[in-house]
């Protein structure tokens, strides 16, 4: 039989043990509300981790859709324009301009114009022609389906005839062709021909040094002028080879 005072102590000895344990979990108690003493369950954990990685996602979507949006408008505009039909379509705008002025228009001016006439339209026709020709074969290049130009340096067969009509076009545009364009108007200026196209007076000697000049600019011209030409139909051909109408 237990006594009275035994009672009492085991009575006092449990009330010691609560008040250190409340003791315990307030000072261990952190500020964002769990306590160290006592653990969570393992439910709570498991919501407040799905909790965070829900607004971890919600703040990172926009930036991520964004980023999406943005990648897959660009791939969408970089197939379209290294698709066939664009690069169909600069390679035959720049083949249809290099015969019409080559073959057509300088032919029918010099027969059909007066000198002087023919010499102020040349002088402006120049310059647009071979800048017009160097764009659309870089304009070609950057076409080819279905990378562009990587695609384009895959193959030497395809690569060349381009990179001849754009070296051939370069040249016109930066050396020979200004010095043509110099040289024919410094022969067929006022100073050495009249208005009926006839030679005014001048000294003999200066007059075939600007003959010669004007005909080896020319002649270095023309001559790079078709060779341009013969790679853009060369690569022409090699895409007509690839045509399937089957």
């Amino acid at each position: 039989m237990f006594t009275s005072i035994d009672i009492n102590a085991f009575r006092l000895g449990a009330v010691r043990k609560k008040v250190a344990n409340v003791s315990t979990t307030i000072l261990n108690q952190r500020p964002d509300g769990w306590i160290t003493s006592v653990p969570p369950p393992p439910c709570r954990l498991a919501k407040r981790r799905t909790l965070l990685e829900n607004q971890a996602c919600a703040s990172s979507f926009p930036t991520s859709f964004a980023n999406m949006s943005l990648l897959s408008f660009l791939s969408h505009v970089a197939a379209a324009f290294c698709s066939p039909p664009v690069h169909l379509l600069c390679f035959s705008t720049l083949a249809g301009t290099q015969l019409y002025q080559t073959f057509l228009v300088t032919k029918v001016t010099f027969q059909a114009l007066p000198k002087t006439a023919f010499v102020g339209l040349q002088k402006r026709l120049f310059p647009i022609y071979f800048a017009v020709q160097a764009a659309l074969l870089l304009l070609t290049g950057l076409t080819f389906p279905p990378r562009g130009i990587l695609s384009l340096a895959e193959n030497k067969h395809d690569v060349i005839p381009l990179l001849v009509a754009g070296g051939t076009a370069f040249v016109n545009l930066t050396i020979f062709g200004p010095k043509t364009r110099r040289a024919m108007l410094d022969l067929f200026s006022p100073n050495s021909r009249d208005d009926t196209g006839e030679k005014a007076e001048k000294a003999p000697s200066g007059m075939q040094s600007l003959k010669r000049s004007f005909s080896k600019y020319h002649a270095a011209a023309i001559h790079l002028n078709l060779i341009s030409v013969g790679a853009t139909l060369w690569h022409g051909w090699r895409l007509a080879m690839r045509l399937d109408f089957n």
